[in-house]
């Protein structure tokens, strides 16, 4: 998780009622929720800005997420912090604020302890290590332009800057490579690209990549052998330079960059495979094509949800109290698995056969390991909702009240933990009508999480003994799943009904090719 609390400014003038309880009720208000306020200082002549009997506030909104929506979503919270205290306070203005933090020219000089002229091999790796500019660094000094190392040296003998003390005799002041900024005046030199011809530029290269893009997942349909990796390596090519024309340079991160470019990329390569699919083609060529479509789609759509993910926690309750949540969910997963795993043993046995799931003797780490599918799938639930809802966040388009969203993410995890326990159920009823037709048939059902359904022959030791449900048939084989205790449960493909014996009145042997005699 990020360790900033925001990444977006907004200055916000408020207009607050003009009396000492109201103004102090509305900026108590605003700080509690982490916003810097300050007076507001008339600029201009107009004295009719925010009407009479009040008086401007600037407020500093702090919020997270991307450059669209910010000021409305910053808006929107004073507003509702106004309608939900009934606070005296209007917004008049709100602007984004922004600066070039990121397009840094200035030069950076470092401050080394300068090596020894005297001669030998340890003063000759000193000095070797100054120039490659592996030496400590004792001090780090950024300027703007390229000023002249002479005198900058003389500035900070001077004390100009923090008044270290600096010995030009002593230390060397050196630019390591790379870190030489702009000339001086070069900003007023060289001519400025008109903001028309930065959005030509864009406007084509976007063009460029959409034309590519359609290109290379139609070219990788038909293309054969080697040359199959030029149309695949392309579209990832593009991943970085269309992630960084998408959210521009004032986006210092890399996952952003690379979550735009994947998308955007795989947005415009998919439709052409799909369209290369259209044409008439031999099967091989359309699995050619889903091969390489279907991978691209699916980094994309990982990549795409995990950067929504992050933004659905970030910064949120769960986030906040994720150094306590995360352990605790460890002993209730271990109580939640065994009983999820008893449900889909119960359908099995009791629905499937008639036999109680009790009377069946599973191994512990079956009831844990039985349910891994619904676990795994009502978290894939969970998570593409996440993924969702944090980039609904990161555009700011939440709803308004707190209500909205409450009844939403509750509707959306009883359906995301509901469906996979009603899918798996219905899986258990499958597998157990599959485990009849087979049994009916004369061979071994398949085994289900552990639960290994057997045919045998029962043949009773006197001639009338006690039979549950019976009567038991000692001339066909029936189906069981083991003893359990005194008893053994028995279910007849026959009769499609099961009955249950004591292990004391009868003999049982495996039945020969599903046949007793």
């Amino acid at each position: 998780m990020p360790l900033s609390p925001f990444n977006r400014r907004v200055d916000v003038l408020v207009a607050i009622a003009d009396a000492p309880d109201e103004a102090a009720l509305a900026i108590r208000l605003l700080e509690a929720r982490g916003w810097s306020t300050r007076s507001w200082v008339q600029h201009g002549s107009d004295m009719s800005v925010l009407g009479t009997g009040q008086r401007g506030l600037l407020v500093e909104v702090r919020v997270y997420g991307a450059r669209f929506g910010a000021v409305t979503a910053a808006v929107r919270e004073i507003e509702k912090l106004a309608q939900g205290h009934q606070a005296g306070l209007w917004v008049v203005d709100a602007a984004l604020v922004e600066h070039a933090v990121d397009q840094d020219h200035r030069s950076v000089y470092h401050v080394h302890a300068k090596a020894p002229e005297a001669s030998g091999l340890l003063n000759t790796v000193r000095r070797c290590r100054s120039r490659l500019g592996a030496a400590t660094t004792l001090r780090v000094v950024k300027r703007p332009g390229r000023p002249n190392i002479a005198a900058l040296s003389r500035r900070l003998e001077d004390g100009s800057f923090t008044g270290r003390s600096f010995n030009s005799s002593a230390m060397e002041l050196r630019v390591p490579m790379g870190m030489a900024g702009r000339p001086q005046g070069s900003d007023e030199e060289a001519e400025p690209v008109a903001d028309d011809q930065k959005k030509w530029l864009s406007v084509l290269a976007l063009l460029g990549t959409c034309l590519i893009s359609l290109g290379s997942g139609f070219a990788a349909v038909f293309i054969d052998g080697p040359w199959l990796l030029v149309p695949v390596l392309v579209p990832f090519l593009l991943v970085w330079p269309v992630g960084r024309l998408v959210t521009g340079p004032r986006e210092p991160r890399m996952a952003p960059k690379l979550a735009w470019g994947a998308m955007v990329v795989g947005t415009l390569t998919l439709p052409g495979s799909v369209l290369a699919l259209t044409v008439p083609g031999s099967p091989a060529e359309v699995a050619r094509a889903m091969m390489v479509a279907l991978p691209l789609l699916a980094v994309a759509s990982v990549i795409a949800g995990a950067y929504g993910v992050v933004h659905a926690f970030v910064h949120s309750w769960f986030g906040r109290h994720a150094s306590w949540l995360l352990p605790a969910l460890v002993p209730a997963l271990a109580l939640t698995l065994p009983w999820l795993g008893g449900l889909q043993y119960t359908v099995y046995l009791r629905a499937g056969f008639g036999i109680p799931a009790e009377a069946v003797s599973i191994d512990t780490y079956w009831r844990y390991f039985a349910p891994s599918r619904p676990v795994g799938l009502a978290a894939v639930l969970l998570l593409l909702w996440a993924g969702v809802s944090g980039w609904l966040r990161y555009f700011h388009l939440r709803p308004r009240g707190p209500v909205i969203p409450t009844v939403v993410t509750l509707v959306v995890s009883l359906i995301a933990l509901g469906l996979p326990i009603v899918f798996e159920a219905a899986e258990a009823e499958k597998a157990a009508a599959r485990a009849r037709i087979t049994a009916w048939e004369g061979r071994d059902p398949a085994p289900y999480f552990g639960v290994r359904g057997r045919l045998v022959c029962v043949r009773g030791m006197e001639e009338r003994i006690p039979v549950f449900n019976g009567p038991l048939d000692s001339e066909r084989p029936l189906l069981t799943f083991g003893p359990s205790e005194d008893r053994v449960w028995l279910w007849d493909p026959r009769r499609a009904e099961s009955l249950s014996v004591r292990l004391e009145d009868v003999a049982v042997h495996r039945a020969v090719n599903g046949r007793c005699g």
